[in-house]
């Protein structure tokens, strides 16, 4: 709560705050949160507020105990929950929209109703059953990994069975509960957990049993209880302990892995600054570092290949490298090919590491026979996990075009512009293919597009306003050229409509000798009728 109010009051000038510099553990900035995200604490905020304005009602009818320091707390915890619900305003609500997570939601029911596409592999489905109107959006490049939802998020992972078990984890609770209200506080309840993102859903589910222990939730006479013998043993007392074990041990495990995950993340951190710093040995330390941490992440498989790829052919552009050189840049593209992968091994399904695997075998065009043939297969794969990204598509029509099949690439860049229309480089390779297959009218129309997608501060758009002045340069040339040879052209044969046979008087026949005109006979006889 402290930090909310701190975070709210600095000026934007101030953030984010690093701590340390060189290795950051912390990085506040505007949307950061203790609970995680801003949507993980407006949910908790809305939560307590809502118990302390039960207990508020509940002490205010009974009589007893201290109504005004509850009162107090549900003021507070209001105004933070409204004190979020700013800061995301300010930042623009960044969650996958609605329309979006409903879409994915049923494209998984089409497929797996029952299961969906499994605990953990929302980005998946993301990739795959996105809709194409999300490029228009201004996330069109942001790969969600949580649905916009949590019932839709839940859904898409789970399936139709985490809905079900959820409405009897709800029937369980409100079972648990005594108050007159429990219907208004359980709909209200349910209403954020299925509308707000999925990780609010995780921190209700902690402060609720917190509130739960807290002593405030008695259980109804009669209910939740089990006979042994001629004894009555309360239930929920019991599920609230095996849920506290279980979670003990759970955090136990859990640490463990989130230690090295941390470290693992540490070692990237520090990668990365070396990276800026152009410092290539230990960027490739560190990085192995990370992967010896934490083996099962991909993302650290991509970027240790990438950092292979570049030591590799940072060795080869130099024209006086030595045999041995040669020798050790052509281990590191070995280990940038074995490291895309392994990237690939750990999540065949993710779009992004066969686009990663694409861009390796592109980068070696020239060194290794073959390279073209499996960057192409690549990015096909890329494509079809990830069918409606126009950067993929823009990538594999630049491959094409490199290649000259200026066909297939005009093919691709146009389906580029089909998935996202004010994708100013998608219409930019468009004209070029265009230029290419000799059709200058249609290259300075979609180069026309292009600038004017293009910021004017740009020096991409001075760029391009240069070629479209050239361009239309020549094809008015063409133009001229083509109405010289339409004017140097022989006048074309005008069309006429069969006439009728002509007709005349008797006094205007020939009296002519009729055998001495009729074909011959040879010809005649054999002539068709």
């Amino acid at each position: 709560m402290v930090t909310g109010i701190g975070i709210f009051l600095l000026p934007s000038s101030k953030l984010p705050i690093v701590w340390p510099k060189n290795n950051v553990l912390i990085n506040i900035g505007e949307g950061w949160s203790l609970w995680g995200s801003l949507w993980a604490e407006l949910g908790v905020m809305v939560m307590l507020a809502m118990e302390w304005e039960r207990r508020w009602e509940k002490r205010m009818k009974q009589g007893k105990g201290n109504y005004f320091g509850a009162a107090a707390m549900m003021m507070v915890f209001g105004l933070m929950a409204a004190l979020a619900v700013y800061r995301l305003a300010k930042m623009g609500w960044p969650k996958l929209d609605g329309m979006s997570s409903w879409t994915i939601a049923v494209e998984t029911l089409k497929r797996s109703p029952w299961w969906g596409v499994g605990a953990g592999n929302m980005t998946e489905a993301f990739y795959a059953y996105r809709p194409v109107g999300i490029n228009m959006t201004k996330n069109w490049a942001t790969v969600f990994k949580q649905s916009g939802m949590g019932w839709t998020h839940w859904w898409t992972e789970l399936g139709l069975g985490a809905l079900a078990g959820g409405w009897l984890l709800l029937a369980g609770w409100l079972k648990a509960r005594k108050d007159k209200g429990k219907w208004l506080g359980a709909g209200v309840t349910l209403a954020i957990v299925m509308l707000l993102p999925p990780e609010t859903m995780i921190v209700w589910a902690a402060v609720w049993i917190l509130t739960g222990l807290a002593g405030e939730n008695e259980t109804v006479e009669g209910g939740w209880k089990l006979k042994a013998g001629e004894r009555e043993i309360e239930v929920w007392p019991i599920v609230i302990i095996v849920i506290a074990v279980a979670g003990l041990a759970v955090a136990g495990w859990g640490g463990y892995w989130w230690g090295r995950n941390l470290l693992g993340e540490m070692a990237v951190r520090r990668a990365m600054l070396a990276a800026e710093k152009n410092d290539g040995a230990r960027t490739y330390e560190e990085e192995q570092r990370a992967i010896a941490m934490n083996p099962l992440m991909g993302e650290y498989r991509r970027m240790f290949s990438q950092a292979n790829l570049a030591l590799g052919q940072a060795i080869l552009s130099n024209n006086e490298a030595s045999g041995e050189e040669r020798q050790k840049a052509g281990i590191f593209i070995q280990q940038a090919v074995g490291e895309g992968k392994a990237a690939i091994g750990l999540s065949n399904k993710n779009p992004a590491y066969w686009q990663n695997l694409a861009a390796i075998y592109r980068g070696i065009i020239g060194m290794v026979d073959g390279a073209p043939d499996w960057s192409y297969q690549a990015y096909v794969q890329a494509a079809a996990l990830d069918p409606v990204n126009p950067i993929l598509k823009v990538e594999l029509g630049g491959l094409l075009y490199a290649a000259g099949k200026y066909e297939d690439a005009d093919r691709i860049f146009e389906q580029a512009v089909v998935a996202k229309g004010d994708f100013a480089n998608a219409w930019y390779n468009w004209a070029y293919t265009a230029k290419n297959l000799g059709k200058i009218e249609a290259a300075v129309q979609r180069l026309e597009q292009a600038v004017a997608l293009v910021p004017v501060s740009s020096g991409d758009h001075d760029k391009a306003s240069g070629e479209l002045t050239t361009w239309k340069k020549e094809l008015e040339e063409l133009l001229k050229k083509q109405q010289g040879a339409a004017a140097a052209a022989p006048e074309p044969e005008t069309l006429k409509t069969p006439q009728p046979l002509p007709t005349v008087g008797e006094e205007e026949k020939v009296n002519l000798p009729a055998e001495e005109l009729s074909p011959p006979k040879e010809a005649s006889e054999s002539a068709s009728p």
